[in-house]
């Protein structure tokens, strides 16, 4: 911000989010809404001695243009300001010096970090519709226990990441109605073992009950003009899901040209259901990318979808379907 030591960063997002229910569940009744939801953040990041400090305060935003009917007609604005404080150091030391597969050189650095985090929500969380994580939120009173590893190596003389892992946990300061004094032991890690090679995971154990609620882990392969991925998901059942595991297989061709062309399954293999097939052509004009793709889905259902985006940021985009 200007000439101060201050930090801002914003998260915006508008969609028009609908949520419906597969033809044989007659318990729940299909419902959309306007969404529009803000995210303000301002850091003052500083540096005492060894211990890196990350004092910041928050306000986040989100309208949407229907609320619950069981609790009112129209609409509905939920606030939520904030604030919070993360301690962390770092320490770094060289395992070898030899080339290997992965490249030349291996240094270790570790990260144990503590983040306080306090918010309170104008609106709980069963007063709104339902449809994704940022649905969910609620008060909050809790510290995030942390420990970052990462595996550094050299590839074409640069310094790259070959793993990159995240382990925490939440110690509750308010419980919010639950019993246990923690929350579950999170994963999140980003692995790049090789030039061509990526895998990407992140999920949840619950140690109370020796369970994962949550798994997501996703590979891919890039070589000259081809991208191949998969990704596998699953998830645990809940008041309003069912169990999930999914596989979903992804070819990219000429993923960097002016043309690209995409094709993907998603496979659940609980219940031997191919729940969809696509297939995507992509044109690069000017600063912007096109797409035009057909979609199957397994209650016979067929779409055409046409979409535009920008070619700097392929994921905002967009998109109409018939």
């Amino acid at each position: 911000l200007g000439k101060t030591p201050l930090y801002f960063q914003s998260e915006n997002e508008i969609a028009h989010l609908e949520r419906v229910y597969a033809q044989t569940n007659f318990m729940d009744t299909a419902y959309d809404s306007v969404r529009i939801d803000s995210l303000n953040t301002v850091s003052l990041p500083q540096r005492w001695g060894f211990l890196n400090l990350v004092p910041r305060a928050t306000w986040r935003g989100t309208y949407y243009s229907k609320s619950n009917p069981a609790f009112g007609d129209g609409d509905e604005m939920r606030q939520i300001p904030g604030a919070g404080m993360e301690v962390s150091f770092q320490a770094a030391k060289v395992l070898s010096d030899r080339e290997r597969w992965y490249g030349k050189g291996l240094r270790h650095k570790i990260e144990p970090y503590a983040d306080y985090i306090y918010e309170n929500s104008s609106v709980a969380s069963e007063q709104l519709l339902q449809f994704d994580r940022v649905d969910e939120l609620d008060d909050e009173n809790k510290l995030q226990l942390g420990l970052r590893n990462v595996l550094q190596t050299k590839r074409d003389d640069r310094v790259s990441r070959f793993i990159d892992l995240d382990l925490y946990t939440y110690w509750l300061v308010d419980k919010n109605g639950g019993t246990n004094n923690f929350d579950s032991l999170f994963v999140d890690a980003r692995m790049p073992l090789t030039a061509r090679n990526m895998i990407d995971m992140e999920g949840e154990y619950d140690w109370y009950r020796g369970t994962i609620p949550y798994w997501n882990i996703r590979y891919s392969y890039k070589r000259d003009d081809i991208t191949l991925g998969m990704e596998y998901l699953f998830t645990e059942a809940s008041a309003d899901t069912r169990e999930m595991s999914l596989w979903t297989p992804r070819i990219n061709l000429f993923p960097d040209g002016k043309y690209s062309f995409e094709t993907y399954a998603r496979y659940e293999d609980m219940r031997n259901d191919l729940e969809e097939v696509a297939f995507i052509a992509y044109a690069n004009w000017c600063c912007m990318r096109y797409g035009l793709g057909y979609h199957f889905y397994d209650n016979d259902e067929h779409r055409i979808m046409f979409s535009i985006g920008l070619s700097a940021f392929p994921e905002a985009r967009i998109s109409s379907s018939f």
